[in-house]
């Protein structure tokens, strides 16, 4: 009997509520409060790469960034792929003045470390920075602690800058052609982009070379002066490529951060010494 008396009751209340409230005047009606607007933390993401000569052919990593409601900056740095158990140093260098941000650190079974600078965990940002975008263009190594302070690192890369406009995605390919004079050959030039996790690649396929041709490509500096950036050797088939992709640790040419920023650039692919095709990395239109 109890519980069907509270049925009754509540019953009523809510027809009482109904009824109150459909007889009371627009203004009296109480306002639901406005919900906060959803601040996303943003984020960016950078490759850590290889020297074009260093050991460790393998080795890759990345440097994220992220700057969240509350001020609360997050700098992390991870590398992969290197020697288990390595003693490596990580260091920032930017103005001209490099400093360690840790020494002696001994890579896991797999080879990784991993450092996180969080400023709401009472961590200070390297270099006397008070905001994430006094650390853009910063350069980040990771170096062997056992070689020489003149050896290259064994993986290094720049502080991203936190931005809404990169695409999405990016696909583009274009034709190489022969330069004057040369009958054999053909090729193609492709750029491949994702911007969730700052992906580049970029690609050069050569065929119709006789095996065992030596091959170069270059690339234009800025300048109008081509600077070598890969060499291959045909195959049986005569054919040859340069591949440089920045989520396996390859080093983009021109010491560039994401391929976008080599669109347009002129190519030239040398066989032999001589000059045998040429175009321009593509361009979105």
């Amino acid at each position: 009997m109890t519980g069907r008396t509270l049925v009754i009751v509540g019953s009523l209340a809510l027809a009482a509520g109904l009824a109150s409230f459909a007889t009371a005047a627009p203004g009296d009606r109480p306002e639901k409060p406005d919900k906060p607007a959803k601040v996303r933390p943003g984020k960016a993401r950078a490759p850590l790469t290889r020297p074009t000569d260093g050991a460790e052919d393998d080795a890759k990593g990345r440097i994220d960034v992220a700057q969240r409601p509350g001020d609360k900056l997050d700098l992390r740095i991870k590398g992969q792929r290197l020697d288990a158990a390595l003693t490596v140093d990580i260091t920032i260098q930017g103005a001209g003045e490099e400093i360690v941000l840790a020494d002696g650190v001994v890579t896991n079974d797999r080879g990784g470390i991993k450092l996180m600078i969080r400023t709401h965990k009472g961590d200070v940002l390297p270099l006397s920075a008070t905001t994430l975008g006094d650390l853009v263009g910063a350069v980040v190594r990771i170096r062997d602690s056992a070689a020489p302070p003149d050896a290259a690192p064994l993986l290094s890369g720049r502080v991203p800058e936190i931005r809404a406009d990169l695409p999405r995605r990016v696909r583009l390919r274009s034709e190489l052609a022969l330069v004057d004079g040369q009958t054999d050959g053909a090729g193609r030039i492709q750029v491949r982009f994702r911007g969730k996790d700052v992906r580049s690649e970029l690609e050069m396929r050569i065929r119709g070379l006789a095996e065992g041709d030596s091959v170069s490509f270059l690339i234009d500096d800025g300048t109008d002066s081509f600077v070598e950036i890969g060499t291959a050797t045909a195959d049986a088939d005569g054919r040859a490529r340069y591949r440089a992709r920045t989520h396996h640790g390859d080093a983009l040419p021109l010491d560039t951060t994401t391929v976008l920023d080599m669109l347009g650039r002129a190519v030239r692919v040398d066989v032999n010494g001589a000059p045998r095709l040429s175009g321009a990395v593509p361009a979105r239109e």
